[in-house]
């Protein structure tokens, strides 16, 4: 039983695609759009959205009677959502990373110039200090 559920599961892709694909190649015909019967008698905003409404539908009836342009606009706009949508978010938050990742990187940089130019500073330092003494020594001995 437990074998039965993971080949379902590795064949789960393959019977989404074919769910949402499946009214792509099986369009219902359209009714033809009528006008609301309340027409004249709606407020001029409804009236002017209703014209707009009835005249989109009267014009996909003419293009495709049978069905078939919405459905293959439906299917288009879910493959565009599902491929659209993870990468917008993906790649946003991907660029959001590599900013920070970038302004840090700069950040530790320019840290790890100025200590080092520190340590050759503190070197030249402990350099002079402890040459002093021999310095001072050979120019008295000198004179």
């Amino acid at each position: 039983m437990n074998r039965r559920i993971t080949i379902e599961k590795d064949k789960l892709w393959a019977v989404a695609y074919r769910a949402m694909t499946s009214a792509w190649r099986q369009p219902l015909p359209l009714k033809r759009p009528e006008v609301d019967p309340e027409l004249p008698f709606l407020p001029f905003t409804q009236r002017v959205a209703e014209v707009f409404r009835f005249n989109l539908l009267e014009f996909e009836y003419a293009l495709s009677s049978g069905g078939g342009l919405r459905e293959y606009l439906k299917f288009n706009l879910r493959i565009a959502a599902f491929l659209v949508i993870p990468a917008v978010l993906i790649g946003t938050t991907l660029t959001i990373i590599f900013t920070y990742v970038h302004t840090l990187s700069a950040l530790l940089l320019s840290t790890l110039i100025n200590v080092l130019l520190s340590l050759v500073v503190l070197i030249l330092i402990v350099a002079i200090v402890t040459s002093a003494p021999f310095i001072m020594k050979e120019f008295r001995s000198k004179r």
